[in-house]
């Protein structure tokens, strides 16, 4: 599983991760996160990687959620399939979001699936959940690159309907 570095509070001495308690605006709390996968995290079936570990209270916006892929797949006639849902952080991914990926095949955006969307709502209660990306099929030459993510979670308030 690939190491993920969460933003640390400097301006407090303890090892305290800072995550808002509560919305600051009604428009959310926007989050970014970028993770550099290594070959190794691309070539078994079975591989899968945090990218994002929402705090506990967190609900997901799922119009808001952005995945940028690198060249992960280096190979003239690529094979690499994603998905990208929200887990226990245990490497099995619980509610898929964006299924069967292949923008990481030569670099691309992807965002969550309408299905998903309309399975869920907009608001998917991920309360300390983590987004994570599961290989579906290996990528035929795998490549180091990076998975940015990016959206929008509130805090304190219910989900549309069932939680991931």
């Amino acid at each position: 599983m690939a190491n993920v570095n969460y933003a640390q509070d400097s301006a407090n001495s303890s090892n305290r991760w800072r995550f808002p308690r509560e919305d600051p605006s009604p428009h959310g709390i926007p989050f970014k996160h970028t993770v550099t996968l290594a070959t190794t995290d691309l070539d078994t079936a079975t591989d899968t990687w945090d990218l994002f570990h929402f705090p506990s209270g967190a609900s997901l916006d799922l119009d808001s959620l952005v995945v940028n892929f690198g060249d992960l797949d280096s190979n003239g006639s690529p094979n690499l399939v994603i998905d990208i849902g929200i887990s226990d952080g245990d490497g099995t991914i619980d509610t898929v979001l964006i299924d069967n990926s292949t923008a990481g095949q030569n670099g691309g955006i992807d965002r969550v699936d309408d299905s998903a969307i309309s399975s869920n709502g907009k608001f998917l209660s991920v309360s300390d959940k983590y987004l994570s990306g599961d290989i579906v099929t290996v990528a035929a030459t795998a490549a180091s690159s990076t998975v940015a993510v990016e959206g929008i979670y509130h805090m304190n308030i219910e989900a549309s309907t069932a939680t991931a």
